[in-house]
């Protein structure tokens, strides 16, 4: 028959399972760091100007002339402040343990501002929405002026170039998910306390 294990025995077994977890919480901390570098906003900021540069060299070997133009003064610019949004949004929603009702406002806003360049959507000018809902949420200055600059060439094609009124529809969405973006985590804590 074996024998219970001694004190010096379980503590020692202790002492080793602690030390298991500390590792394995290192390793977490680690990784957790290295994304927050890897999606740092300068890095974002970079990657979007590469983005916009290669975005531009597909236009010109794409379309000509008038529609070329088009392409290179209003697809262009918004790439800037979309993969800045995109680099700040994967380093928040990275570190949270597990889904978060405001991403799903996120890929509504993103989802509906990508239709909206393929497909006329009633009322709401794609670009105006996802550009006043990211200025409006994101956090660092290297996504948010770039976002600010695009936004403003947008409103001046808007009103002074094409009479356009979807810009309006475009900015109360855009409002309307801000305020749902910042909201629903408020929410989703009332839900999990009342479920706990």
């Amino acid at each position: 028959m074996n024998a219970p294990p001694s004190p010096q025995e379980r503590i020692n077994a202790l002492e080793a399972e602690v030390q298991t977890l500390k590792d394995r919480l290192n390793l977490l901390e680690s990784n957790v760091l290295q994304v927050k570098v890897l999606f740092a906003p300068l890095n974002g900021f970079v990657a979007s100007l590469v983005a916009a540069a290669l975005f531009a060299l597909v236009c010109c070997s794409v379309f000509k002339d008038e529609q070329l133009r088009f392409y290179l003064y209003y697809f262009v610019p918004i790439s800037i402040p979309f993969v800045c949004f995109l680099f700040e949004r994967l380093r928040f929603y990275y570190r949270l343990p597990r889904f978060h009702l405001p991403l799903l406002v996120d890929a509504v806003v993103v989802g509906l501002s990508l239709l909206r360049a393929v497909y006329e959507l009633p009322f709401i000018s794609g670009h105006a929405f996802f550009l006043c809902f990211a200025l409006l949420t994101v956090k660092s200055n290297w996504a948010r002026i770039p976002t600010l600059l695009v936004l403003c060439q947008v409103i001046y094609l808007k009103i002074f170039a094409w009479q356009d009124a979807t810009l309006w529809g475009g900015l109360a969405a855009a409002l309307l998910a801000a305020c749902l973006w910042y909201f629903l985590p408020k929410i989703q804590q009332q839900i999990n306390l009342r479920q706990s």
